[in-house]
C-alpha cells in the first residue's frame, strides 16, 4: 500500500487545530506535533498514489492554518510493531 510522510508548517499556534483536522481524514494513519523546522508530521496511506495526492492537495493543504507541506514518498522500510517489510 502506498505511503507518504507529510511535513507540515502551520501558522503560529495552529498545530493543535491542524492535528484535530487530520484526525478527520481516514487516510491519515498517524500525526504528531514536532519541535523543529516543521510543526506537524502526518503518515498518509491509501490504495494508490493518486489518492494520497488528492488527500494532500484537496484536504490537508486546504486547512486554514496550513502554510506549507512537503511530501516524502516511502520507498521501503519496516515497522517493528507490525513485523512486516514495507516496500513499493
Amino acid at each position: 500500500m502506498p505511503m507518504a510522510f507529510v511535513l507540515i508548517n502551520v501558522e503560529m499556534d495552529g498545530g493543535k487545530e491542524v492535528l484535530e483536522n487530520l484526525k478527520q481524514i481516514e487516510e491519515v494513519k498517524e500525526a504528531y506535533s514536532l519541535f523543529g523546522v516543521y510543526d506537524v508530521i502526518a503518515k498518509v496511506e491509501a490504495e494508490d498514489r493518486q489518492r494520497i495526492e488528492e488527500v494532500i492537495i484537496w484536504k490537508i493543504r486546504k486547512f486554514d492554518k496550513v502554510r506549507q507541506t512537503i511530501t516524502n514518498w516511502v520507498y521501503s522500510g519496516f515497522n517493528r510493531d507490525r513485523e512486516t517489510i514495507q516496500g513499493v
